[in-house]
């Protein structure tokens, strides 16, 4: 995962700055990357059948090359919920 989470970040413009992950025993995973523009963070729950994602950015990073790298490299049989939120930056004070 950790490799596909990269080049997903990678496709959508973001710069990597670092990262931190951790294998759970007996089961499990999880990583959080800090990108230049925030972070993206993949968690696994093999006992349930779950991966959740998130992708977090600012700037002129583009979050669909990123979704839609995942969906096309990490396996899933279902998908129960998709969503991109923009949340555009305003500039009030």
């Amino acid at each position: 995962l950790k490799n596909i989470i990269i080049e997903a970040i990678k496709k959508s413009g973001a710069g990597i700055e670092g990262y931190v992950e951790k294998k759970f025993h007996p089961q499990g995973y999880s990583i959080a990357i800090l990108i230049s523009e925030s972070h993206a963070t993949i968690h696994t729950f093999p006992e349930a059948d779950s991966l959740f994602v998130d992708f977090f950015t600012c700037g002129d990073v583009d979050p669909e090359p990123f979704r839609k790298y995942l969906l096309e490299h990490v396996p899933a049989d279902e998908i129960y919920e998709d969503t991109v939120i923009l949340r555009p930056l305003s500039d009030k004070k």
